[in-house]
């Protein structure tokens, strides 16, 4: 049995030569404005790249070799979303039996509605992976659970490059705002 994984992005190319054959699009579903609930596809690309590294075959390979991939678009063409529209998306994840939701998205508020998606996620035995923080955003769409995912032993991600902040300096920033 393999992995069900849906990655809340911008969609997932279900043609991408290395991806078609784990994309299941008839669990997806679109929570943007853009097309129907069935439009999947990422015009942005960030959800295909996100993909492609959770899992992929043929010239580039993922982590995983095999893996069941659910679009579960809730970002736009331009890479923009709200935090209803995720919200949204982890209770479809939920619904459609995933074993884990990728988040690697970001934000500036606070919602506790979005909060309470998580942590039904995380009580329904669902792994979050998510990013602990997105460029420069004051609060990251996954900050305010942030101390909670760890609280509940799930995973965040911290991706660092010649501008980013070391974790330590993101954390003592965080803790002072």
């Amino acid at each position: 049995m393999d992995l069900k994984v849906a990655v809340l992005d911008s969609g997932i190319d279900h043609t991408h030569e290395s991806l078609s054959k784990l994309v299941d699009r008839s669990l997806g579903k679109n929570f943007t404005s853009e097309g129907n609930d069935n439009d999947t596809m990422d015009y942005h690309g960030h959800g295909t790249h996100v993909s492609g590294t959770i899992a992929s075959y043929n010239r580039i390979d993922g982590v995983m070799k095999r893996a069941t991939l659910i679009p579960v678009k809730v970002m736009n063409q331009d890479g923009n979303g709200t935090y209803y529209q995720a919200q949204q998306g982890i209770y479809h994840s939920i619904s459609v039996g995933a074993d884990v939701i990728n988040m690697s998205m970001g934000g500036e508020h606070y919602s506790e509605a979005y909060e309470d998606a998580v942590d039904f996620a995380m009580e329904s035995n669902v792994m979050i992976v998510a990013a602990s923080g997105i460029g420069e955003a004051k609060f990251s769409i996954i900050r305010p659970v942030s101390l909670r995912l760890w609280q509940w032993e799930r995973l965040t991600l911290e991706a660092t490059g010649h501008t980013s902040r070391t974790m330590e300096e993101r954390w003592m920033l965080w803790r002072r705002e």
